[in-house]
This record gives C-alpha cells, sequence and structure tokens, in this order.
C-alpha cells in the first residue's frame, strides 16, 4: 500500500522537516477521515486478536481530545488495482507455503532430531555474531528458530467480511459516523479533506499525499495522544515541486495502480522530474520507457473525484456512546477494556451545536 519505492525514506532524507510531530488535540472540534480498511489491516497483523481493542483505544484517543472521527469504507476498487492486487495475493500464498514447509521441517526435527536445509537456511539468513546461542543442535538455535516460525505465522492473519461489519457494529455504539465509498476509501478520505468536509485525513498510507490532501496525520500514538502531521503545500514546497510534478514523482515511484520503472527509484525519479519538469518530457526528451507507468490513466485516479453520498455534506459529530450496549458488546467480543475510563473519554461537559438544515 501507497507509493513504492521507499517513497517515505526519500522524504525524510531529502526534506525532513515535513513530518511536523504534534498533539492531536490541535484538532479539537475538527472532524478527521479515516480509511478503516488501512487501520483494519494495521490492528490485525500487530494486535491479533486484540483488533478491536486497538481500534476502540484509536477511538478514546480522539474523543479524549474532541476530535470527530469518521470511518470509510472501501467500495469497488478499479480494474487498475488488479495487479497489485494480485501481486498481493501471489506474496500470500508464498508466506502460507513458507511457513507450511517451516512448521513440517520443525515438527520432523522434534521427531528425528534432524534439522533441514530450510530450517537452517532462515538461521544463517538472520544469524547474528553477538545472538547467544541456547539449546543447539548442528550449531542452530532451535528456540530461536520455533520463536521465528511462531513470529510468522501471526504475520498471517486474515480480514473477513465479519470482521468490518464488527466494525460497524462498534462505530454504531460508540455514535461514530462511518460511510461506504463509491471507490477507493483513501480516496474518498482525500476528497473530503480538500473540498472541507473534513480538516485532515488520518492514515499509515503515503497515497493520500498523491491525491493532494491538504493535511496528513500519521503514526498516532495512542499512548501518548500525539501523530506525524505532514502538510500538502509544504511537501510542494520542500521538493520544489509543483502539483502536477509532484503526482509525476508519484506515479514514477509507482502506486498501487503501476509498478514503477525498473531500476528508476525514488531519488533518480525526483531527479528526473526536476531536470525534465514531468513524465511526458521525461518520454519525449530521454530514451526512458515510461510506458510501464500508464501515467495518463493514473493521473485521472488520482485528480478525478467525486462525492456521491449526499448525506456526506452533512456529516454528523460523533455521539456518546451507549454505555450498556458496549459493555454487552465487550463480554460478546471477549474485549478487554476499562469501561469507565472510557466514559471520561468519551463524556465531555462541552455541547457542540450544528446548524439545522431548515434554517434561514
Amino acid at each position: 500500500m501507497g507509493i513504492k519505492s521507499s517513497f517515505n525514506s526519500f522524504l525524510r532524507d531529502t526534506c525532513p522537516d515535513i513530518f511536523e510531530p504534534i498533539h492531536i488535540s490541535e484538532y479539537s472540534f475538527m472532524k478527521v477521515a479515516i480509511d478503516i480498511s488501512l487501520y483494519m489491516h494495521k490492528f490485525k497483523a500487530v494486535c491479533g486478536d486484540r483488533w478491536l481493542s486497538a481500534f476502540i483505544n484509536l477511538i478514546a484517543s480522539l474523543r479524549r481530545n474532541e476530535i470527530h472521527c469518521v470511518f470509510i469504507f472501501d467500495g469497488c476498487a478499479p480494474p487498475e488495482k488488479s495487479g497489485e492486487q494480485a501481486k498481493r495475493r501471489d506474496t500470500r500464498e508464498k508466506m502460507d507455503q513458507n511457513l507450511f514447509e517451516l512448521e513440517e521441517a520443525f515438527s520432523d526435527y522434534t521427531k528425528t532430531g534432524v534439522v533441514a536445509k530450510c530450517l537452517s537456511d532462515i538461521y544463517e539468513r538472520s544469524r547474528s555474531p553477538k545472538r547467544l546461542l541456547g539449546k543447539r543442535s548442528d550449531g542452530i538455535d532451535m528456540k530461536w528458530i520455533e520463536k521465528k516460525i511462531e513470529q510468522k505465522r501471526s504475520q498471517l492473519y486474515s480480514v473477513s467480511p465479519e470482521d468490518f461489519n464488527i466494525a460497524r457494529e462498534l462505530f454504531r455504539i460508540l455514535h461514530v459516523p462511518y460511510y461506504t465509498a463509491p471507490g477507493e476509501a483513501e480516496k474518498m478520505c482525500s476528497a473530503m479533506c480538500i473540498s472541507g468536509l473534513v480538516s485532515a485525513v488520518m492514515s499509515e498510507d503515503t497515497d493520500v499525499m498523491a491525491y493532494g490532501a491538504p493535511v496528513f496525520l500519521t503514526k498516532i500514538d495512542t499512548g501518548s495522544d500525539t501523530c506525524v502531521r505532514i502538510t500538502y503545500n509544504q511537501v510542494l514546497e520542500s521538493l520544489k515541486l509543483t502539483k502536477d510534478q509532484f503526482l509525476d514523482l508519484c506515479i514514477m515511484c509507482g502506486t498501487d495502480y503501476n509498478p514503477n520503472i525498473p531500476r528508476i527509484g525514488s531519488k533518480s525519479a525526483y531527479k528526473r522530474v526536476i531536470q525534465h519538469g514531468g513524465i511526458d518530457q521525461i518520454a519525449s526528451e530521454t530514451a526512458l520507457d515510461t510506458s510501464v507507468l500508464n501515467h495518463k490513466r493514473v493521473r485521472q485516479l488520482f485528480t478525478e473525484f467525486q462525492i456521491e453520498n449526499d448525506a456526506l455534506f452533512k456529516i454528523p459529530f460523533c455521539g456518546t456512546p451507549d454505555f450498556a450496549d458496549l459493555e454487552k458488546f465487550v463480554s460478546i467480543q471477549k474485549i478487554q477494556v476499562n469501561i469507565e475510563k472510557l466514559r471520561k473519554d468519551f463524556t465531555h461537559n462541552i455541547v457542540v451545536f450544528e446548524d439545522s438544515d431548515d434554517e434561514e
């Protein structure tokens, strides 16, 4: 997900000042759009079965700072994303097969004491001279191997439609608004920010910058209630690029809709955009084959927005959770949370009023 070719590392090396640490209370009484799918995958990967608790902690962090979040669900992905989706499926299948082989080999080792090549290979690839070896077999730390297999097992999470339904139920109980995008959720979040319907997009995906979202909040820490803010105009100023040039840079680095040009990374792409002005000029002035970028179509995917849901033009603020339903929900889902602390996080003495629809 996001812009490829180590784009985030390129930005940190080239213009580190665009990464601004802030306290999230700077967005108190403002609305922030969040792509649920991205955080669903993140929480599943990091927290495993505790992913619902992670969502509750995220929302609680925002609400105790009077930030009003709105979650956006994915609709239909464009055909151009099929290549990326196929690549992800292929990667998953390879990870499944690799884990199966390691588990079988470790099981055989426990029965026979014979260390298979795949076990010795994974150990040698990760070997450190400073590693203190425990119980050994042919110079291999089998306890380390066992932990490595468990780590790989935890990385093979799955996200089901039922998971999203459970998340919807949680949002309903917490009185947090949510909508389904006609297409990509990240695109809808960015469109809402560009249109002024929300004040920022919260994401871990650099695609937000390619879409041109004015404010991008990332790396949220729910313990300290801090995050990193990236302002789109500051990115353009720091890189000395126009909006069109920046999008071309993102496309050259590779996106979910297109691969990058082989052997052309972020720094090389940036140098060429600065020198020539954009992909069209690079194609006409150099021998570089840009056809793999499909850049004219990809430009459209990142710039043509349409908010089709009229309800989005009147996004409600978050309300007060139904704590009776919340207690039932956490019991059914076997979530360990402090309900009294959540009451304090979600309940405030300040009331926010919105203009009524029939007011003249």
